[in-house]
């Protein structure tokens, strides 16, 4: 059987649903030995990383910088590639499906935030993707959601077959062990003058709650005479603007705005942290809260039906009012046998949603023997 699939790479950086994809086919490519695997991409590629011997890397130009270009290389490249390379299934996570060819074909949906106002995504190829994806529901053979709820949403607004969708674990990163004590407590007096700090996940579509965020901290601090901090983790580098009025912000002592490039210090802060925040203002694939997860460590989110079913049991969830957002910190703060049962809860899901038990999901999916 040859599987190929399209790896999206914006720079250095890929979205979740081609890591998804690059990670757990690399994850079957090394446990079916006797099938094949293309990894394609549209723009220039480390492929040092991809070992197994039974993996293709093909660069595919032209590379898709707008609607054009992206349609001319679905609707026109793709399909004889797909046929020269005699591939069985082809998948991908760009929402779409080539139109032009036989070749079965698997779409990965993350989440449908394309849809959703201020994505950020680049307009044009968002509006090719609203254009064409009831076209290429219909065309895939499967269809792969990495939350319950968009199962609906595909159901009732594409009518899509139910026996065509699947829900598949997000593929998270567990610790093989935890983080140790005296690594936890040199976080704490690094980034939080000692104390426990709620860690707030600010992400290109999470920044704007970030001043309900300190108006809800600040009512917190009125209620409970604490040493409790607020660590805010941009995901990019910061230059000093990013929070207006940061400056005249009473308890701006008590709270820090941070970046870290590296990725075992922001491990080791997620796992020092006493609860984690991620509130976006779309209903978007984010994996800071599934990271958190990975550590044990309970969440306040955002009340949406994305949000509830990706966490569940795992954490609180609030509107964007600030009194509202300041009373799931405090229950937090205040009921240890409720934060015990988030933690609980956090940690079930994240093993459910292991790199290991992705793999075993696409797997089935894709329906290869589990044997090698």
């Amino acid at each position: 059987m040859t599987i190929a699939a399209h790896i999206s790479v914006n720079g250095a950086e890929k979205d979740h649903g081609s890591l998804f994809i690059e990670t757990c086919l690399t994850m079957l490519a090394n446990r079916h030995p006797n099938h094949h695997f293309i990894f394609i991409f549209d723009k220039p590629f480390d492929a040092a990383s991809i070992i197994p011997k039974n993996i293709k890397v093909v660069q595919l130009g032209p590379s898709i910088r707008n609607r054009l270009l992206l349609h001319y290389w679905y609707q026109f490249k793709l399909p004889r590639l797909l046929e020269k390379n005699k591939v069985d299934v082809y998948l991908n996570a760009d929402l779409l499906c080539s139109l032009r060819t036989d070749v079965s074909q698997c779409m990965i949906i993350p989440d449908l935030g394309f849809l959703q106002k201020k994505i950020p995504l680049a307009a044009s190829e968002n509006r090719y993707r609203k254009k064409y994806i009831g076209r290429s529901l219909q065309k895939a053979s499967m269809v792969a959601v990495m939350n319950e709820s968009l199962r609906d949403q595909l159901q009732v607004k594409y009518k899509v077959s139910a026996d065509k969708i699947t829900c598949i674990p997000i593929g998270i990163d567990i610790p093989e062990s935890p983080v140790q004590e005296n690594e936890k407590n040199y976080i704490k007096n690094t980034h939080a003058q000692g104390h426990e700090y709620f860690l707030y996940f600010a992400t290109a579509s999470s920044k704007e709650n970030i001043i309900p965020l300190l108006k809800a901290f600040s009512i917190f601090k009125k209620w409970q005479k604490s040493g409790m901090q607020l660590v805010i983790l941009f995901d990019a580098p910061l230059s000093g603007t990013e929070i207006a009025g940061f400056s005249n912000y009473k308890y701006r002592e008590e709270v820090k705005p941070l970046y870290l490039e590296n990725i075992s210090e922001r491990q080791s802060l997620i796992a020092a942290a006493y609860a984690a925040i991620c509130m976006p203002t779309i209903e978007i694939m984010e994996t800071g809260g599934m990271e958190s997860f990975g550590h044990g460590i309970p969440l306040i989110s955002i009340d949406l039906p994305f949000y509830k079913a990706q966490y569940a049991n795992g954490a609180l969830f609030t509107d964007t009012l600030e009194k509202n957002i300041s009373e799931q910190m405090m229950r937090l703060y205040k009921d240890e046998h409720l934060r015990n049962n988030l933690v609980a809860g956090c940690k079930a899901i994240a093993e459910k949603n292991s790199w290991e038990q992705a793999m075993l999901s696409l797997e089935e999916t894709l329906q290869l023997s589990p044997l090698v």
